[in-house]
């Protein structure tokens, strides 16, 4: 696992942050998953392929890791639902997405018809029922996978499973299963969506938006009084995008205010172009003096002198600077 992705690991998995990607993708943001009770569950997803070969039954173990996995509670109109949710954190497009999440999906199901065929068995079932194992009246909690994509760029990655085949015709694709991915990605969404976040996500993925827009992400920052993320969220921002935090606002510290991190930004860059300035300048009179030694105008020793430099330094300089003009 990469920097990005261990980061952006760490920030969603901390559990204000995970329902509230869920509350923005199932209920408009409203808060009706509490992070509270939220549980965390094993990543491993594990099923057996049994097959009958020669007569003889064997079995094949399918195992696959996801992000972050956890079971909520939604309570709406007096009633409790159970659902296991899991989160793809991507830092980049994943071409195969569908049938990555769609695996997860069946392996989740697949585990929890196996637990439930074990529970029965060892209940003393007898005759068809032992056989079967999963009996009528049993039912499973639904699965939700959720992509959070933290790239500033459109997600051009195919969104079904129905995209990735190879086949235009209408009747074959009425009659293979469709797999949709359900996706947030930060250049997507609008203003009014943005603000349906009630945890730092939202000003994570607004200021993942306009990152490769420096305009709109000054604009964005400085028209606010201040904007307070948590450390985690910081280091998300700096992992996925080009904008480096000075390292005195964020060391030892939890909480990072991108303001005051923008303006002390805004003091470095011009810093650099003072610096790059007096640079430019610098070089302008050295080669001025080479070029008046040269023709005999000045010594040597007074061009020094005027550029600043030793005369050892300024032979050499008249010596590289001979060299490369030659060439």
């Amino acid at each position: 696992m990469g920097v990005p992705d261990t980061v952006t690991y760490e920030y969603m998995k901390r559990n204000e942050v995970f329902a509230d990607a869920f509350n923005f993708l199932l209920y408009n943001g409203k808060k009706i998953i509490d992070h509270s009770e939220l549980k965390e569950l094993d990543t491993k997803t594990l099923a057996y392929i049994f097959n009958e070969s020669k007569g003889k039954k064997t079995d094949r173990a399918i195992q696959k890791f996801r992000d972050i996995f956890k079971q909520a509670i939604i309570k709406q109109d007096n009633k409790a639902t159970y659902v296991l949710l899991g989160i793809e954190n991507q830092t980049d497009i994943h071409y195969a997405m569908p049938i990555r999440n769609m695996v997860y999906d069946a392996l989740s199901y697949s585990e929890q018809v196996s637990a439930i065929e074990h529970h029965n068995r060892d209940n003393k079932l007898t005759g068809k029922q032992f056989l079967s194992g999963f009996l009528k009246s049993d039912k499973l909690l639904p699965v939700i996978t959720l992509v959070v994509y933290f790239g500033p760029k459109k997600w051009d990655g195919p969104l079904t499973l129905h995209e990735m085949l190879d086949t235009k015709d209408d009747v074959v694709l009425k009659y293979t299963q469709n797999y949709r991915i359900n996706l947030i990605e930060p250049s997507a969404l609008d203003e009014e969506e943005l603000k349906m976040f009630t945890s730092d996500l939202g000003r994570v993925l607004q200021i993942i938006k306009y990152s490769e827009d420096s305009a709109r992400f000054k604009e964005y920052v400085l028209e606010k009084e201040e904007l307070i993320l948590s450390k985690e969220a910081g280091n998300v921002i700096e992992n996925v995008t080009s904008i480096k935090i000075p390292d005195k606002l964020k060391d030892g510290k939890k909480e990072i205010d991108m303001c005051l991190a923008l303006r002390e930004i805004i003091e470095e860059e011009k810093a650099d172009i003072i610096k790059d300035s007096e640079r430019k300048i610098a070089e302008s009179v050295l080669i001025n003096n080479i070029k008046l030694v040269e023709k005999g105008k000045l010594l040597a020793t007074d061009a020094a002198e005027a550029s600043g430099l030793s005369l050892k330094e300024f032979l050499k300089k008249k010596e590289e600077y001979k060299n490369s003009h030659q060439a």
